[in-house]
């Protein structure tokens, strides 16, 4: 059974134990980059849990100033892939979003990454933008796109 909780800082060597497993060094996110993540006030950081084990991560960026959540983010690890986490994980991250007072979700995604593509699709982004050159290295195509999506309150 998948269990969704909080991110913390005590989860942060599992937390790039993932990232390593999901992402070449030259595409991986630093610790340092997760820690100041991890303790960015309002930042939703979740990670899920299947048997105990860490096997997937969310981490949103919140500028409560614009009330737009930016994933930066999304890591399922490659044994746990294909089962809805990535799904399940982005959903209650705009949940929280949402309950936090965001009206916006967007994310980055690189142009040859299909399956995430498919997946952000699938979840109701819509493709706003390429980005020439987003990333500085580490992929055969440097370019993104940026997806968007509007969040809404249910209806009470």
């Amino acid at each position: 059974m998948l269990r969704v909780r909080a991110a913390t800082l005590a989860d942060l060597d599992a937390l790039m134990e993932l990232e390593r497993a999901c992402f070449s060094p030259r595409q991986a996110f630093s610790r340092r980059e997760y820690r100041g993540a991890l303790a960015g006030a309002g930042n939703v950081n979740l990670v899920a849990e299947e048997d105990g084990a860490l096997c997937a991560f969310i981490g949103v960026l919140l500028d409560g100033r614009t009330r737009v959540g930016n994933v930066f983010t999304l890591n399922v690890h490659p044994s746990a892939r294909r089962r809805g986490h990535g799904a399940h994980l982005l959903r209650e991250a705009e949940r929280r979003l949402v309950a936090a007072g965001a009206e916006l979700c967007a994310l980055e995604v690189n142009v040859d990454n299909e399956a995430a593509i498919r997946l952000y699709e699938e979840c109701g982004y819509e493709r706003v933008a390429r980005l020439p050159d987003y990333y500085a290295s580490g992929y055969a195509s440097l370019d993104a796109w940026r997806y968007a999506r509007a969040l809404r309150r249910d209806p009470a």
